[in-house]
């Protein structure tokens, strides 16, 4: 296998998102398999509701990243500003509950996803039986919904990060950017302005989700 790594998006990089050659690659038997047959009133199933949940599923676990380096970042400070009314900055106030913050909303963003992936193992587990349809819809929505959150208030921590550590935290050295760079990057596949549209359409007039990939 070649991989060219011509991906030239500002983070996230050697994904996979860059050319890839197989060669000479042995394929078994069971690697291979066919799509279900569905007849005209079979329920469209979602089946591509997993890639979302996947891919928001690593964004979050890049804010809990964003968590820890925040709480080492302040833990490695010895110096305060002259101003503050703390000498260390662990003990800042205004620092702490940044942190409060930080571990609140990635609480909530854990929160969320879990919803997702647990609405989605039910659908998976239930494919079969006379509610697969109704199961699949509302696992893609709930699929959609912490894409909403987790993109958004995110994007949000990783910029807190940043107040936490003030000069300390713009070292290219510890390259914290690259929270925010990587998780734009994996969200800009899928926009979420477009996820919101759709839920809003769904919610008033009860508008189904794209069957397409990526939803």
């Amino acid at each position: 296998m070649t991989l060219d790594d011509d991906w030239d998006g500002f983070g996230q990089k050697l994904t996979g998102s860059g050319k890839t050659i197989f060669a000479d690659v042995a394929v078994a038997p069971e690697d291979l398999y066919d799509l279900p047959e569905r007849g005209e009133n079979d329920p469209y199933l979602y089946g591509f509701t997993f890639h979302q949940v996947y891919l928001t599923t690593i964004i979050s676990g890049i804010v809990t990243r964003i968590l820890h380096d925040a709480l080492a970042l302040v833990r490695s400070r010895s110096r305060n500003f002259y101003h503050a009314l703390a000498e260390k900055p662990a003990d800042e106030p205004e620092i702490q509950a940044v942190i409060g913050r930080i571990a609140a909303y990635r609480a909530a963003i854990l929160g969320t996803v879990d919803r997702a992936i647990a609405a989605l193992d039910l659908a998976w587990a239930r494919e079969t039986s006379p509610e697969a349809g109704a199961l699949s819809i509302a696992a893609s929505i709930a699929a959609a919904e912490a894409k909403v959150v987790t993109d958004e208030v995110a994007a949000n921590l990783a910029g807190l990060l940043l107040d936490v550590g003030s000069g300390s935290a713009v070292s290219t050295s510890k390259a914290l950017d690259r929270h925010w760079r990587n998780l734009k990057v994996i969200a800009a596949h899928n926009p979420r302005i477009y996820k919101e549209r759709v839920l809003g359409d769904h919610y008033l007039n009860g508008a189904l989700p794209p069957t397409g990939a990526f939803f």
